[in-house]
């Protein structure tokens, strides 16, 4: 639990762009999508226009129809992510996006290039909130989901989708956001957390999730999103392209086969012309020998 997570990492509205800055008003749904530990599980909820879940599933199977929603929210699993914060020599964000992977070495279990790195808002004292992740995970999940057609505005992991202060209860998990700490955990480690944050039990804000009620999490998750701008994920090599970019990478394989055949008709057509200019030239010819003759 070393480093301090940054309260600045949530700005509230009225500061930064905010989330509810993505809405269209002629369409006032958001999709928030949650990606369970466990691979191809995963839960859902359309939100109106108040963050308020209208309508939930399970499975990205059972998806509603694009048409239906404005803009698109996933939320990942706390205990693939390490979410700390640092401090590096460096005053610009380039700079920073190659300092703060090294920065973290030590702390991680695999190999810097095997990671991918999400940073977030600097505070005064000049640290960097950051998320690390396997960058197996984030292409799992970037494919599970354009699989299912879905391409998101944000990635959020889930312990900072919570305020600062806040422990959400689930069967056998705890997600935990606290000042110096935000990850999920067993429930056990919770008073040890705690203790080491300098809390005690009636100074954290606990919302019990164990009976699993989907509608209710999504609301409260809604909520909190809504006041908030947590880091996001899709950084770096994982940066959502423009829509012109979405839909070449999505119709390129489509657009080469098509030139290639646009190309072959083309020659084939030169073929023939060159092919009816040569017999034209030999009628000619055979005419005016007839002609001399």
């Amino acid at each position: 639990m070393e480093g301090k997570f940054p309260a600045g990492t949530n700005h509230r509205r009225g500061g930064a762009r905010g989330a509810g800055d993505w809405y269209n008003p002629a369409m006032p749904h958001r999709l928030l999508i949650r990606i369970a530990a466990l691979p191809g599980s995963a839960t859902w909820a359309l939100l109106d226009a108040a963050w308020k879940p209208v309508q939930s599933g399970e499975g990205l199977a059972s998806l509603p129809a694009p048409g239906s929603y404005a803009a698109v929210d996933v939320l990942v699993p706390g205990p693939r992510l390490i979410c700390t914060s640092v401090k590096v020599p460096a005053k610009h964000r380039s700079q920073l996006q190659l300092a703060v992977p090294y920065a973290l070495e030590d702390k991680l279990a695999s190999d810097v290039e095997e990671m991918h790195f999400a940073l977030g808002s600097e505070t005064h004292d000049g640290k960097v909130a950051v998320v690390a992740v396997a960058s197996s995970d984030m292409r799992g999940w970037v494919d599970e989901l354009r699989g299912v057609n879905i391409d998101p505005q944000r990635i959020i992991p889930l312990p900072l989708a919570l305020d600062q202060g806040s422990v959400m209860l689930e069967s056998g998990q705890a997600t935990v956001r606290l000042d110096d700490f935000a990850s999920t955990v067993e429930p056990d480690l919770l008073e040890a957390i705690f203790k080491q944050a300098g809390l005690s039990a009636k100074e954290v804000e606990v919302t019990d999730f164990t009976a699993e009620d989907p509608g209710r999490f999504f609301g409260f998750v809604g909520e909190q999103l809504r006041q908030s701008e947590p880091i996001n994920l899709l950084q770096g090599s994982f940066a959502r392209h423009s829509a012109l970019e979405s839909w070449w990478q999505q119709w390129r394989t489509s657009v080469a086969i098509a030139a290639v055949l646009v190309i072959g008709i083309l020659a084939t057509q030169a073929v023939q012309v060159w092919q009816l200019g040569k017999a034209r030239d030999t009628v000619l010819a055979q005419s005016q020998l007839e002609l001399n003759s």
